[in-house]
């Protein structure tokens, strides 16, 4: 099913393959401040301080803080495919 959402998002395989590479390394790195600093960089602020699960699980070092900064970036992208060189 995701596939088919960012199929009809127009994102091919290698920008799929960029935003995985990218998320892996903000999951490593990124606290709470730069997730917020990427969304007002990005002009989606919203897009993190919503999700509801993104920030939180940082916070709490749970294992679906991976899969919520997939998510999260995934959403800047298809979003505005631009957001990919500022998420770079």
């Amino acid at each position: 099913m995701r596939t088919l959402i960012l199929n009809k998002a127009g994102l091919d395989g290698e920008v799929r393959k960029r935003v995985v590479a990218l998320a892996k390394v903000a999951v490593e790195c990124f606290n709470s401040e730069d997730w917020q600093a990427l969304g007002v960089h990005a002009g989606q602020l919203d897009v993190i301080t919503r999700h509801d699960r993104l920030l939180r699980s940082l916070s709490f070092n749970v294992p679906d803080y991976a899969g919520n900064a997939n998510a999260v970036l995934f959403r800047l992208v298809e979003i505005d495919r631009t957001n990919l060189d500022i998420i770079a």
